[in-house]
């Protein structure tokens, strides 16, 4: 206990194991001003999409705990928790319809669907975006949807960009491994061992450029349906790829000598209007998603 005086009464601050607070105490130890506690002070500890699993008080003693179904439905509701508002995801959570405020839509944990059509309109290039009410593209573990919007990643939101750049130098360092094994000078001092480096970095150079880097003319594709895009979205489309360029390659397969687009129409339709010539490519062989046969290549408006 701490204070001072002004002569006449004593003002003292009190502590105790929950509050904190201030009191005017007379001469004669009569307490003249009634205590004033703080709130006590309680920290959510969440998991990595947000959720709160943990809530302890200002020493560390645990409050209640919590868990949660994939999709948001809670498994351990303690007592303690029943006044806690942040549920799944660190979204406000309505307890009298049992539904979690998200920001653009409500959701129902226990559905694991919005209660509303998703605003944003759906891309040709994911097909969970064709199911207007599903949460994080039906699977919670990789993906959530902050803000009831559109999924992110949940665990390595940058991890395919990370991963580009890697590939990048990797290709950089084979290439330049190939380059030093191919003087004349180090393969006449170290013979054989050189010549066996010299082959396999620079097949392996060759290998890793021509995954990363397989490209193919956009007019010399063939579409297999029509654009499904409005024109709002597209305009938006051909924007990003004249800014950015095309980040994810387009799916083809080769059937009689021509390859056939397979993902990524709306991607060849707004690569010409942002000046695009060529696009980067993914071959892959049938059967592939809905396609599996080369009949189901025919085009389809």
């Amino acid at each position: 206990m701490t204070g001072l005086t002004n002569g006449t009464s004593y003002f003292c601050k009190v502590r105790t194991t929950t509050t904190v607070g201030v009191s005017a105490w007379s001469a004669n130890s009569n307490a003249v001003v009634p205590e004033v506690a703080e709130p006590p002070v309680t920290y959510f500890h969440n998991d990595i999409s947000g959720s709160p699993m943990l809530a302890t008080d200002g020493a560390g003693a645990v409050i209640w705990k919590e868990n949660y179904r994939p999709y948001g439905e809670r498994l351990n509701n303690q007592a303690g928790s029943n006044k806690n508002k942040l549920g799944f995801a660190g979204k406000q959570f309505d307890p009298a319809t049992g539904l979690s405020y998200m920001g653009a839509r409500y959701y129902d944990p226990v559905l694991g669907r919005f209660m509303g059509v998703d605003p944003v309109e759906f891309g040709a290039g994911n097909i969970h975006s064709f199911n207007r009410y599903a949460y994080a593209n039906n699977n919670p573990y990789k993906y959530i949807d902050p803000d009831g919007r559109q999924a992110v990643g949940a665990y390595f939101p940058n991890m395919e960009a990370e991963f580009k750049t890697f590939q990048d130098g990797l290709v950089s360092v084979y290439t330049h491994v190939a380059l030093m094994a191919a003087g004349d000078g180090i393969f006449a001092v170290l013979g054989e061992g050189v010549a066996a480096l010299r082959v396999g970095a620079t097949a392996s150079a060759n290998a890793a450029k021509a995954s990363a880097q397989e490209t193919a003319k956009v007019g010399e594709l063939i579409p297999t349906h029509g654009k499904t895009m409005s024109n709002k979205a597209l305009d938006k489309l051909t924007k990003n790829i004249r800014a950015e360029g095309i980040k994810e390659p387009l799916t083809v397969t080769e059937n009689g000598g021509k390859l056939h687009i397979l993902d990524g129409h709306h991607r060849a339709l707004a690569a010409p209007k942002a000046g695009v010539a060529e696009v980067p490519v993914t071959k892959v062989e049938l059967p592939w998603g809905a396609y599996k046969t080369p009949a189901d290549l025919t085009f389809t408006p």
